[in-house]
This record gives C-alpha cells, structure tokens and sequence, in this order.
C-alpha cells in the first residue's frame, strides 16, 4: 500500500510541475525570517497584493530592476570617465 502512495505522490508532483511548466513559473523555497513573513503577510491582508507569491515576485522584480539601474548608471560613469586624467 505504501507503494501506492508513493506513486501517487510523483503523481501530483508531476501534475504540479507540468502546471507550473507550462505557466513559465517555478517553485522556489527558500527560508524567511518570522519578522518578514509576518511584514508580507500584513501587506497581503490590507489588499495590496493578492498573495504571498505576488508580494515576493513582486519585491524580486523591483531588487533586480534596481541592480540594473545601478550597473548601468556604474557603466556608464565608466564610459564617461574614460580616458580622462585622474
């Protein structure tokens, strides 16, 4: 009997990640501090984001859109320093 379940457990995972697949996503766990959980959970409850994920997706694109902004603002100081006499 425990085979069984065993099977059906691949099963579901496998219906899981062939969901998520085919939505372009995936899952990532990670490990939060309470404190942060408790600060996302209080931005989802006052209806600024729908869930948990969409807070965090969310925060990644921004952090990621910042490191851009400053590695091209960074890259283009190097440009513009260029060849200049320090």
């Amino acid at each position: 009997m425990s085979h069984m379940k065993g099977d059906n457990e691949n099963n579901r995972v496998s219906i899981v990640s062939a969901y998520h697949r085919k939505r372009g996503t995936s899952i990532v766990n990670v490990r939060v501090p309470q404190a942060l959980v408790d600060n996302i959970d209080r931005w989802v409850e006052e209806n600024h984001f729908k869930s948990r994920s969409e807070f965090i997706v969310t925060a990644i694109r921004r952090y990621l859109d910042d490191l851009s902004k400053e590695e091209r603002a960074a890259q283009e100081y190097e440009l513009f320093t260029a060849g200049r006499p320090k």
